[in-house]
């Protein structure tokens, strides 16, 4: 099993929510099977090497599994696939969080047959309970050992980051970061091993930075690497993202 070995900067990503259901809200379109994989190519074309998607973004992770199953071996290596389990998602009933092993397990082997193949593994809403549970923690550490070569965490709470970077079991920790929501930054610069990995969502916050001069500026201040996800299912907002992102850097 490859791990992938990143050199130490910060990159751009592609968070893919959007592709599965919809978002930022329920009236949101979801693009058809052609158009995702024109965002897919393009953002690949582009140099996007790191795809965010995970169980609970609906039909994301057969979409993504469809684009990836038609690249060669070369170009499938080139690229960091990180999905999550922990929590579902359904048109008729929402979302649901579900910690339990067997629920875990069960989220995996699904991600495993829409996916082919998983670079890294997230534990989705993690929280210090969770870490607590000795069950949830030895599924953890037996599938990094058999199944997925990296695990990570994805958190909503300055405390639950806390809890995650205490923990010696992850090599990634995703979490919110922009210039008006600085909070996890500040616990993860002066908390976080120099083992584990950020991955920063809503960079632009929901949009608020989108049209600031340059509005990537605070991550590439604080963070010397890691992954920055761009949420967008548009490719003109994608090439903006890029321009701004590389650009300015």
């Amino acid at each position: 099993m490859t791990v992938h070995q990143h050199e130490p900067r910060l990159e751009l990503g592609l968070g893919l929510i959007g592709i599965g259901r919809p978002w930022p809200t329920d009236e949101s379109e979801v693009p058809s099977e052609e158009a995702v994989d024109e965002l897919l190519q393009y953002a690949v074309g582009r140099g996007v090497r790191f795809f965010d998607t995970a169980a609970a973004y609906g039909d994301s992770e057969r979409r993504l599994g469809r684009f990836l199953r038609r690249m060669s071996t070369a170009d499938r290596d080139a690229v960091t696939v990180s999905t999550k389990v922990g929590e579902t998602w359904s048109t008729s009933s929402g979302s649901a969080v579900d910690h339990a092993t067997a629920a875990l397990e069960r989220s995996l082997d699904r991600s495993f047959e829409l996916l082919g193949r998983i670079d890294v593994l997230q534990v989705h809403k993690c929280t210090a309970e969770v870490l607590g549970r000795r069950s949830v923690v030895r599924w953890l550490e037996a599938v990094k050992h058999d199944r997925v070569p990296t695990l990570g965490a994805s958190v909503s709470t300055t405390s639950d980051l806390e809890a995650v970077l205490s923990a010696d079991l992850f090599d990634y920790v995703q979490f919110p970061a922009n210039a008006r929501r600085r909070e996890f930054a500040d616990v993860f610069v002066q908390t976080a091993p120099a083992r584990i990995t950020p991955i920063l969502n809503r960079p632009l916050a929901s949009g608020a930075l989108a049209h600031t001069s340059d509005p990537f500026r605070f991550l590439r201040e604080t963070f010397s690497s890691g992954v920055v996800l761009s949420g967008t299912t548009s490719r003109d907002h994608l090439d903006a993202n890029i321009a701004s992102f590389s650009g300015a850097a």
